[in-house]
């Protein structure tokens, strides 16, 4: 349990220092490079979990249901965010079309899969073999919480977590949870768009 504790540590410290170091060498407020700095800490927490616990995401058991409620999940997160917020869409409209294909890139694929993945995929069920599921939840949506602070909604942020978490609970694995995410991501980018 000791050598979990260290390890779940070290890789939250793995993706401070990575993203830390990342604001200090490319100091902007570009929303671009800023997600392309949280999927590479993301990425190397993962690795340095992945290369300890052989707990990774697996596409078994993944049911037509849990696709559903996933999808399901994803677009009823987007309601308490009605009117939608467009601040941080904004970057997205100045964007030129390589600008756009990189946001577009990040915010519905690689963020959600490098979130969910280290989250839900491995801190969630590194915790729950010491702590139980409970437990675990909590922390893992604490600690996906404590990650999004700064952003608009985050109330939403730890219901989003909640129940991306018990999606991954519910199938044993964390591919309805990355369903779950994108779709959000997705929904809340349609209405921004529309918005705009």
């Amino acid at each position: 349990m000791k050598k979990a504790l260290v390890d779940i540590v070290v890789s939250i410290f793995i993706v401070l220092v990575i993203a830390a170091a990342g604001e200090l060498l490319f100091p902007n407020d570009d929303i671009n490079t800023n997600m392309l700095i949280t999927i590479a800490s993301l990425a190397a927490a993962v690795f340095f979990l992945a290369l300890r616990y052989d707990t990774i995401i697996s596409a078994h058991n993944v049911c037509l249901s849990d696709i559903g409620i996933a999808i399901i999940v994803g677009i009823l997160s987007n309601i308490p965010f009605v009117p939608i917020s467009t601040e941080s869409f904004v970057p997205y409209v100045s964007y030129n079309s390589s600008g756009k294909f990189i946001f577009v890139l990040c915010i519905f694929i690689l963020l959600p899969i490098s979130e969910e993945i280290y989250f839900r995929g491995l801190l969630y069920k590194i915790i729950s073999k010491y702590f139980g599921i409970c437990a675990s939840g909590i922390i893992t949506v604490f600690v996906f919480t404590l990650a999004h602070i700064g952003q608009e909604g985050i109330i939403i942020v730890a219901l989003s977590g909640i129940m991306y978490t018990w999606l991954t609970y519910r199938a044993g694995n964390a591919i309805p949870a990355i369903l779950a995410h994108s779709t959000h991501n997705l929904v809340w980018f349609i209405a921004a768009t529309l918005k705009t």
